[in-house]
């Protein structure tokens, strides 16, 4: 019987689309599909970017197919310009049968204290909700991570709730853009503004993810799939 995928990029999508209307940009060949015969055989990334008028700037997520045998999905939403809500991340490698590893995560756009409590706390239930399952882990603290990214390797009678984990994350995500936070204040704007500019220029030589890309696509490939698709 063929293993069912377990797709991050299809939950978050579908999601969103319940939500808000989301139109696809349409990428250009080069930058929709990569192939790459390296280590494990045949590797296929495919690409898609989308947007939602003024809420939802942009949803950006690759998927590569490791030979059939494996499967690294990666995602970014970012919250409209007049927007201070953090951005939203995910990332999923799978083994087929074997173990899934998982990263979900809200990147927080300031340090303030009230920013923490309105955008970041809520998430501490959450993760906590998530303990029970076999193979989470802490996640190494980084300058862009909030206190509570959910990270683990999952066995495979678990990868499913996973994928619960990610509609929990989700669904606060969304429940903050229903509400309309804007932005008001001139400093409070730049202030998110060059934090979104820190974010685009220092995550990606940060991410695990990239490393792995760059092994599976090649330096030069996994570079353009970043700067121009995912960030």
């Amino acid at each position: 019987m063929k293993e069912r995928i377990l797709d991050f990029s299809a939950i978050v999508k579908e999601t969103l689309m319940d939500k808000f209307p989301l139109q696809e940009i349409t990428l250009p060949e080069d930058l929709r599909f990569f192939n790459s015969k390296r280590l494990l055989g045949f590797v296929c990334a495919e690409n898609h970017i989308f947007t939602s008028n003024s809420k939802i700037k942009k949803l950006a997520c690759s998927y590569v197919n490791i030979g059939g045998i494996a499967g690294i999905s990666m995602g970014i939403v970012y919250p409209g310009n007049e927007s201070d809500i953090p951005i939203l991340i995910f990332e999923k490698m799978e083994l087929n049968r074997i173990i899934t590893f998982a990263f979900i995560d809200f990147v927080p756009l300031s340090r303030r204290a009230d920013y923490q409590k309105k955008y970041i706390e809520p998430l501490k239930l959450i993760n906590e909700d998530l303990d029970f399952l076999p193979g989470k882990i802490n996640s190494t603290p980084s300058p862009f991570n909030s206190p509570y990214p959910f990270s683990g390797y999952f066995k495979r009678h678990y990868k499913f709730s996973v994928g619960v984990a990610l509609e929990r994350y989700l669904e606060l995500w969304t429940s903050f853009l229903g509400k309309e936070f804007l932005i008001s204040s001139p400093e409070y704007r730049e202030e998110i503004k060059s934090f979104k500019e820190k974010f685009k220029e220092e995550y990606p030589s940060s991410s695990k993810s990239r490393k792995t890309f760059s092994l599976l696509l090649g330096k030069k490939s996994a570079a353009k799939l970043f700067k121009e698709v995912l960030f």
